[in-house]
């Protein structure tokens, strides 16, 4: 079996079973999605159905090889048993190769066009300053707890010294961890706040395991009893900021527990008919108190999620700041988001 022979039998399956981060992709290049859409597909693809590209593609190299077998002219039981050997080598051969061109092509190729096209930014990590500079030893607690359903899962909690203060849950993005947002944890401190930084289920330190993603919001109710429960004094109000996918595990929040006082929404998407994290299913569904931010590419999204909002409401669009965290390297942005916290908060007194 030659180099090209192994080509065609591989090269179909491994592009079927990389769509679930591929197809997102596509759309942004060709310029029929949004990149916050395109960011809320390939987090729904990834997170829930990736095995089932995965079982495609192997069922289509199943295919492939069983179409290569025939026209070697092995068309029969006894002649498979004659050349068991060839087959077995090649079977092997063909899905050692599959396996290492389908982790190229993802998570190299795949990824890095992504992360150009601004589906997966990384940028805000690189920037990232140490925490330490800005905070107390003392103020600082790695933490654990339980979402609503059980879920276990990992925060860092800064608790303020005012025992009035108010806290601001951070949500991560979708295949990142609770460091997202740690360049703005000390602006959020030097305003006073107690801030409860986790990782959402399946990903960091929290849980692994099958997860659905309209259950995110249940992680921010765990960290609202959490808070409620085990930070001393409980915290005066609660504020919640997300992005990306957190961005919308923001906005059903605001509209789901009553603990919630104000919202902050980075890049959310809308999900169309899928409904992914939109509370179609949430009865008394009241998503308010909500500053929704966006880059201007982002603002179809970003318009969909504030109309589908009640006052009090607000929106901010920051031009080529990017998506989710990215938006927060905008120094205007961070300013506005601490008024909104300060306003809304202080109006619920």
């Amino acid at each position: 079996m030659n180099t090209k022979e192994i080509f065609k039998l591989t090269w179909l399956p491994v592009l079927v079973a990389s769509l679930c981060c591929l197809s997102p992709l596509i759309l942004v290049l060709v310029g029929l999605s949004t990149v916050s859409f395109a960011t809320s597909l390939a987090d729904t693809f990834y997170g829930t159905y990736k095995w089932v590209f995965r079982i495609v593609g192997l069922v289509l190299l199943g295919i492939s090889l069983w179409m290569y077998f025939r026209r070697k002219g092995i068309c029969t039981i006894d002649e498979a048993k004659k050349r068991r050997t060839e087959i077995i080598n090649t079977v092997s051969l063909v899905l050692i190769v599959s396996v290492i061109g389908y982790v190229v092509f993802l998570y190299g190729v795949v990824e890095y066009a992504g992360k150009v096209a601004g589906i997966w930014d990384t940028s805000q990590k690189s920037q990232t300053p140490t925490l330490a500079e800005h905070v107390q030893e003392s103020a600082v607690q790695e933490i654990s707890f339980a979402a609503s359903d059980g879920y276990q899962l990992k925060g860092t909690l800064w608790t303020s010294a005012d025992l009035k203060a108010s806290a601001v849950i951070l949500v991560h993005q979708y295949n990142s961890n609770r460091h997202d947002f740690d360049s703005f944890v000390p602006e959020l401190l030097k305003s006073g706040y107690t801030v409860l930084a986790y990782d959402i289920r399946g990903f960091g330190e929290s849980q692994s395991g099958p997860v659905d993603i309209n259950d995110f919001p249940k992680d921010v109710n765990g960290a609202i009893q959490f808070l409620k429960t085990h930070s001393g004094a409980p915290p005066a109000r609660f504020a919640v900021i997300g992005a990306s996918v957190g961005a919308n595990v923001a906005y059903v929040a605001s509209g789901s527990f009553p603990d919630i006082s104000a919202a902050v929404s980075l890049s959310p998407s809308n999900t169309g008919a899928r409904g992914v994290l939109l509370g179609h299913d949430i009865p008394n569904f009241n998503p308010h108190a909500i500053l929704v931010a966006s880059d201007d590419r982002e603002k179809a999204d970003a318009d969909f999620i504030l109309a589908s909002a009640r006052d009090p409401k607000s929106q901010k669009t920051y031009p080529g700041f990017g998506h989710g965290v990215a938006l927060l390297q905008s120094t205007q942005a961070r300013a506005d988001i601490l008024a909104f916290l300060r306003d809304t908060l202080l109006r619920k007194n």
